[in-house]
């Protein structure tokens, strides 16, 4: 009888990795459409920048409040919460060193004065760090505000909050155009714009998205019983549609404020794509593909805006300057060899930090 339980536990646990794998897989393949989206090998405003680039970072959100919650067990709330964040904050360190530097080289490059950088660099620290970072920040944050939220089960009770702050978020984004003909309310979201310069951090986006991954994952036998895979594929295909309409609808007003890369149905286009990628089943991936493919979906988004960065100032300032390399400084600045160049240098770091699991290196990059 004893072994009979084993086994049945140990099926369930099976059949539980077999879904949860793929999401791995879609992350690093939507990290792969973020170097394409950043180095322009994907025309923008484009549907494909729309409905897979742009995917990329609110899947992340989701995906990590899933499998937050998943550790947000009994008393472990406030472990599980610390341990995310730390596991954050040595990355986000890291690399806001690397993309301070950046940020100094192209003032000094630009001349723009000392005064003037160094506003704007407290503006980037603060408010909207630099090189990929908002995401990191707006996931600390985002899971700052709901701690409590989770110590009190209030999930459910939480989303309209969530919802309201993400709509508040899109008027000073891809909503911007709604605004122009009241002037109080538009001289409110430029004087934000003034002091925050983005409406992309946790408040606005990072806290629904969380949010929502963790209601899917705190329901998600109740979802996978009621949900078969047909329906939610049926699901994703209306929430993609509806979501390319708001696309072209949104896209033919005048203004759009920021990166304009949230969109209301994305609230449903989201979470949609990330349940349909938790239904899939892949028995036969090995677990060290599974593993180096959650590693590399990490270590590529962290890498990539320095890369394109060291690749573009390359082309710009150093090969002019060398005789005889003038004539390639266009070629190599061309899209397709800034995306090829770049995933070549992610994925050899990347593989090689990999090779020393304990390394420091390896802890940034995973």
């Amino acid at each position: 009888m004893r072994s009979c339980r084993k086994r049945s536990a140990g099926s369930e646990m099976m059949k539980e990795k077999e879904y949860f794998d793929f999401v791995n897989v879609a992350k690093l393949f939507l990290a792969v459409a973020i170097v394409a989206l950043h180095s322009a090998l994907v025309p923008q405003p484009s549907l494909v920048m729309a409905l897979i680039c742009r995917l990329a970072v609110p899947y992340f959100f989701v995906a990590s409040g899933f499998f937050l919650q998943r550790k947000c067990t009994g008393d472990q709330v406030g472990n599980a919460v610390k341990g995310y964040i730390r596991r954050l904050f040595l990355p986000y360190a890291v690399f806001s060193v690397i993309w301070i530097v950046q940020l100094l080289v192209d003032d000094a490059i630009r001349q723009i004065g000392f005064r003037k950088a160094a506003v704007l660099l407290i503006q980037y620290i603060i408010f909207n760090p630099q090189g990929g970072l908002w995401y990191v920040w707006a996931s600390i944050i985002g899971a700052l505000m709901l701690y409590p939220i989770i110590k009190r089960k209030w999930l459910l009770q939480a989303l309209p909050l969530g919802i309201a702050l993400f709509m508040i978020g899109l008027l000073a984004n891809t909503y911007y155009f709604a605004i122009e003909g009241s002037v109080w309310l538009k001289s409110i979201v430029d004087g934000y714009l003034r002091v925050f310069l983005v409406s992309n951090n946790a408040p606005f986006v990072g806290f629904v998205y969380l949010l929502i991954g963790m209601i899917i994952s705190e329901h998600y036998e109740l979802l996978r019983e009621k949900i078969s895979l047909g329906t939610g594929i049926a699901v994703f295909a209306v929430s993609c549609v509806v979501h390319a309409c708001e696309v072209r609808l949104i896209g033919s007003r005048a203004t759009i404020v920021g990166d304009g890369a949230f969109y209301l149905s994305q609230l449903i286009y989201v979470p949609a794509v990330f349940f349909l990628t938790t239904r899939i089943r892949c028995p036969h991936l090995g677990k060290t593909f599974v593993t180096t493919a959650k590693w590399l979906s990490t270590g590529i988004y962290f890498l990539h805006l320095p890369i394109l960065w060291m690749i573009h100032r390359t082309a710009t300032y150093v090969l002019p300057r060398i005789p005889g390399l003038k004539r390639i400084a266009s070629l190599f600045d061309h899209p397709s060899v800034c995306f090829t160049g770049c995933m070549i240098l992610c994925l050899a770091i990347c593989l090689l930090a990999y090779r020393k699991p304990k390394s420091f290196v390896c802890r940034i990059l995973k």
